[in-house]
Order: structure tokens, then sequence, then C-alpha cells
């Protein structure tokens, strides 16, 4: 084809439409120009409407001065000094110097200038992820910022199915709001068996505001309930208080009195509250000869039971 990428093409789309631009990709019967300062490329068009590959171009600096002088000539009697400072001449010939000075300053610096660019770069904020602290008692958004930045915070509310409660604090720290969720708020979660609730919040920007409503979701891990060495430990796993444990103690002994096998036994009830992320430990050593243990509780709305039995402290399983 005779030219290719970067090279400087003259294409006709008409008999009397020509456009100058620089080749930027060719291939496939098709090539794409552009202008050096456009901000997008022209469209496709056929290798025939390509007529001419510029190799070499005069400035406009060294032509247009040229040429303007050239045609003055006719006017101006630049060869005949004796003509040329004759009041009339003068007079002429100065307003048609300061005319070309200014024509010529217009085209090669005014009109040729390249078109400053300027970007406007929108506020961007966008959520990035969230983190629960260990207790659950923390919740910190974290957020993209670009070309902007918190001010404060407006409001902030925790909203549920059937309750809406103000934040009791929230603190920003760069690109982080750290909002505090009071347990209450998992005690009425936990009772309607819900995982999830909604920060509603409108923070202040230095160029707006935002609001958001986010959804917020976290682990229920299930209660579990051990004996280890001669205790009884009901472990809480949930950000909201286990109430209602029930704990069924059979303490049993067993002797023999000559051949005859005597069984005794005695029952123990506790009804007890495992406060939020925390142990009920009871401990289980005694004289008697094993205690059978049984331990039910609520969770997700069914009945738990966990059975065990621990041997006394001065005896072996049998």
């Amino acid at each position: 084809a005779g030219f290719g990428r970067g090279d400087v093409v003259v294409y006709c789309t008409g008999v009397f439409h020509c456009v100058v631009h620089r080749v930027v990709d060719a291939g496939g019967g098709f090539v794409v120009a552009k202008g050096d300062y456009n901000p997008a490329p022209d469209p496709p068009m056929p290798l025939s409407e390509v007529k001419y590959r510029v190799v070499a171009s005069i400035p406009l600096e060294v032509w247009l001065p040229a040429l303007l002088l050239f045609l003055s000539s006719a006017f101006i009697p630049f060869w005949d000094l004796r003509r040329l400072l004759e009041p009339f001449n003068l007079e002429a010939s100065l307003f048609v110097f300061f005319i070309l000075i200014y024509v010529v300053f217009t085209a090669v610096y005014v009109v040729r200038q390249p078109p400053f660019k300027t970007v406007l770069s929108a506020p961007t904020v966008e959520l990035k992820g969230y983190d629960l602290s260990g207790d659950y008692r923390s919740l910190t958004l974290k957020y993209t910022l670009l070309n902007t930045s918190f001010t404060g915070v407006e409001s902030c509310s925790i909203v549920g199915e059937r309750f809406n409660t103000a934040c009791p604090r929230a603190v920003i720290q760069g690109g982080e709001v750290t909002v505090t969720i009071p347990g209450s708020v998992y005690e009425e979660l936990y009772s309607e068996g819900l995982n999830y609730f909604y920060v509603n919040m409108t923070l202040r920007l230095d160029k707006g505001v935002l609001i958001g409503y986010y959804p917020i979701h976290f682990t229920l891990e299930r209660p579990f309930v051990a004996i280890v060495n001669h205790t009884l430990i009901v472990n809480n796993t949930l950000p909201a208080p286990l109430r209602g444990v029930s704990v069924n103690l059979t303490y049993v002994n067993e002797t023999w009195m000559g051949l005859t096998h005597i069984i005794e036994s005695r029952e123990t009830y506790l009804n007890v509250s495992v406060p939020p992320l925390s142990e009920f430990k009871l401990d289980l050593c005694g004289p008697q000869t094993y205690v059978y243990v049984v331990v039910s509780y609520k969770y997700s709305g069914e009945e738990v039971v966990w059975a065990g039995r621990d041997y006394g402290c001065n005896q072996t399983r049998a």
C-alpha cells in the first residue's frame, strides 16, 4: 500500500473533501486514521480512498509569510524605494505591513496552538468491603475514595426486620467508617432467627453527600457442649445471650454388698443463661461413680440436646 502505521496520508471521501490524518491501524483492506489532536480515531475507510502519503511538509511559519509577501508585492512597490517612501505609499505600506504581521501572528501562533486538554475528574466513592470485629461489636466499612474525602457523619442507624436503632458511635478515619453495634441488635436478630441487618448511613463529603444502605451478614455458629477434665463446658459462640440452657445432672454411686450390686442416684437440675461469646463451666468432680449429664438449649428455633457421662475423680472408666 506504500504506507503503514504512523504515516501521514491524504484520503478523500468526495470530490471536494479530503483529510490529512495519521494512520493508527491498517489491515484487512481498511485503514483507520486519526488527527494528532483529535480524541477519537476516524471511522475505518477502504484502502482505495487513500490517495497520497505525505513525505515532507513546509512549516506554516515559512510558507505563509512568503506567500503573503509575494501577494502584497502586487500592491506595494518594494523594488522602488523612491516610490515606496512617498507619503501615500509609505502610509499604505505601513498599514499593509502591520496587517501582514497580525495575519502571520494569528495563523502561526494562535490558530496553530494545540488545544489544552482539560480533564474533569468526577468524585468517586465505592464500598470495597466491610469487617466485623471478633466480638461483633464493631463494624468497619471500607471505601475507595477518588477526588473526594469524608468530612463527617450526618446520620447512622441499624435496621432490622422489627427495629431501627441509632448507631451509638460512628467514627471516620481516612477511607474507613467504624460503627459501634449494640448487643441488643444481635439479641433481637437471634430471637427472630436472622443473621443479617442493615446499616443506613448518610456521610458528608467535601464535594457532596453519600447515602448508603448496606446489608451486613454474619455467621451464627452453633454453641457446643463438652466435658473436659471433669468440667462441664457450655460454650456460647453467639453474639447474643444463650438463655434457657437446661442442665440435668444425675449422680450415680455403685457399690457391692456381698453379692448384691447397689446403685444409688440423685438428680440436680439447673437453668442457666450464658452471656455472648463466653462459657459456662460446672465442676463435676465428686465421690460419685459417675455423673450423667443432659444439656438442652434452643438454636435457630430448634431444640438441641447433648448427653454425656463423666466418671468420678477417683474412678476409672471400665
